[in-house]
């Protein structure tokens, strides 16, 4: 996002920025106990959707089907905006597709840990490396990334492999999710246990990066050096005073969402 933000908005010599998800959840929630997979019970695999399967349709739903593989969608709300989604899906891949109300965030880990990986936007880049031709969902780090990351789940994306995709650089960077070109595909990683044990590791050891508290000491030096660059400089009064103007809901939140 600050690479793209960079080829348009020019940076003057007092600029300061930092681009941070505004929905990170706080490490209060990190503390319970993981559940036992489903796929140990049943042999099929399970995978979870928090949110809205945006970019899987239902013949994607029938292909994973094909693999044994599962998906369940969590989402009160969401679940009546998809319903046509939701009637066509199980009308294709009956039995495959689960529907589940919402979770608190006190219970993600019990709830969401219990399967194999977590769907991230499942979607096809057409930017070829290059930034300006980048789009939104080539630059989005969905919300859901926490969720996931808190529960020690591998995340799904398709293979994007040539394309600028931030969420493919973040998941590759730490290792911890799968990239794919095929449901095909996605089946033989899913059956690799050695793979999946290693990826849920790298998951569980390195979700506190996606926690708020990681990024407070950041947050706090960024505050202080605006305070500081913005401090009424030609007065006595070293007091701090407010900028005046009004924030949305939105743009307190942060760029990405």
């Amino acid at each position: 996002m600050k690479t793209w933000l960079a080829e348009f908005i020019r940076k003057e010599e007092h600029s300061l920025d930092l681009v941070l998800d505004g929905d990170l959840p706080k490490k209060d929630w990190f503390s319970r106990e993981r559940s036992q997979l489903l796929s140990e019970t049943d042999g099929e695999f399970h995978t979870v959707v928090p949110g809205r399967p945006i970019g899987l349709h239902p013949h994607n739903v029938t292909e994973l089907a094909k693999e044994k593989i599962h998906l369940h969608f969590y989402g009160d709300f969401t679940h009546g905006q998809w319903k046509e989604w939701i009637d066509k899906t199980n009308r294709m891949a009956p039995g495959f597709l689960h529907i589940h109300p919402n979770v608190d965030q006190e219970n993600w880990i019990e709830e969401f840990s219990q399967y194999d990986a977590g769907w991230l936007h499942f979607f096809q880049s057409e930017n070829y490396g290059e930034i300006r031709r980048a789009n939104w969902d080539d630059l989005n780090i969905p919300a859901r990334i926490s969720t996931l990351a808190l529960c020690g789940l591998p995340m799904l994306q398709a293979d994007n492999c040539g394309h600028i995709v931030a969420t493919q650089s973040l998941v590759k960077k730490l290792n911890i999710g799968l990239l794919f070109k095929t449901m095909e595909e996605l089946g033989s990683m899913l059956r690799d246990k050695q793979l999946m044990s290693q990826i849920r590791t790298n998951v569980w050891e390195q979700r506190h990066l996606f926690t708020f508290d990681y990024h407070v000491d950041e947050l706090v030096a960024f505050f202080r050096a605006v305070i500081s660059k913005h401090g009424h400089k030609d007065s006595n009064d070293k007091r701090v005073r407010p900028l005046l103007g009004s924030i949305n809901g939105d743009s307190a939140k942060g760029i990405y969402k």
